[in-house]
């Protein structure tokens, strides 16, 4: 995950993947005069499938997930009036939980059970949640209650993105 604002390259902000998977460099975009995007690694693989395209007609881009949560740090400084999550999401059939700082901010929208099933979910304010300093995005998957092999709910996510306006 990087940061930047306006023009400047990235700040060295430390991103936290406790699911082990790797992060996704992509830089910050900056689409307007006071707004600016932090985007966190993507996709995002998490459940308890180990092979899931092995086993399923349908196939995520990364096969094995990362863990049933996901975690991520960034840093913030000051002067940010609102944030707000965006993102895409596939596969899930009950609604991941979404958490800012310890709190719970949303719920992820349901596609459907497949992984061809995607959907760019509706915005998610955390405008409140956010802080100058450290702040911990944490996603966890969630029991479906009717697979009593790999009970926790299988998902990808795509393009997670924290919009900041100034």
């Amino acid at each position: 995950m990087d940061m930047s604002s306006g023009s400047s390259g990235t700040d060295g902000s430390v991103g936290n993947n406790d699911g082990g998977g790797t992060e996704d460099n992509s830089g910050v975009d900056t689409p307007g005069s006071g707004t600016e995007t932090i985007k966190f690694k993507s996709p995002i693989r998490i459940g308890d499938d180990i092979d899931y395209n092995g086993t399923h007609d349908d196939n995520f881009i990364i096969n094995t997930p990362d863990g049933i949560v996901y975690s991520e740090s960034f840093a913030l400084s000051d002067g940010f009036s609102s944030g707000t999550l965006k993102y895409t999401i596939a596969g899930a059939m009950e609604a991941a939980q979404i958490y800012m700082n310890g709190s719970l901010v949303g719920r992820s929208c349901n596609p459907g059970n497949t992984a061809y099933a995607k959907k760019e979910c509706d915005p998610i304010d955390v405008t409140s949640q956010l802080k100058s300093g450290n702040n911990t995005l944490k996603i966890s998957c969630v029991l479906y209650l009717p697979d009593n092999i790999t009970p926790y709910d299988d998902i990808e996510i795509y393009d997670m993105r924290l919009v900041l306006e100034r």
